[in-house]
């Protein structure tokens, strides 16, 4: 795991469990690249503040967005759901980002019931 830069970075295991998926192919540069687009998406941080160490933030996410349209990532998705009995909690693949949740507008709180209208009673 000398390779792998940070505590969180993908281990040398990980880092062959996804290669055959991979197209950045299996140098140092494409596991840098990836390991950026983890911490991304596992801290929430905008993409320009990505550390260094992993590489320049618009090819990173030149990447990302390559992956994405290529179906890449539901790919690894389900490699990593079949590999469970390898130690991956399929809870840690749940990643929310707050700013797109939504409440419905009957979620609003104080409303009296009925919309807000009385119906009255004789």
């Amino acid at each position: 795991d000398a390779d792998a830069g940070g505590r969180h970075d993908l281990t040398d295991a990980q880092w062959e469990l996804l290669l055959s998926l991979l197209p950045v192919g299996s140098t140092k540069r494409g596991r840098q690249i990836i390991n950026g687009i983890f911490y991304r998406i596992r801290t929430g941080c905008p993409w320009r503040d990505i550390p260094e160490r992993y590489g320049l933030w618009h090819r990173i996410y030149a990447v990302f967005s390559s992956l994405s349209k290529q179906g890449t990532w539901k790919k690894i998705h389900h490699l990593l759901l079949s590999e469970r009995h390898l130690g991956y909690d399929p809870l840690e693949t749940i990643s929310l980002d707050s700013t797109t949740i939504r409440g419905h507008i009957h979620a609003a709180v104080g409303l009296p019931l009925g919309g807000g209208h009385r119906i009255k009673t004789d």
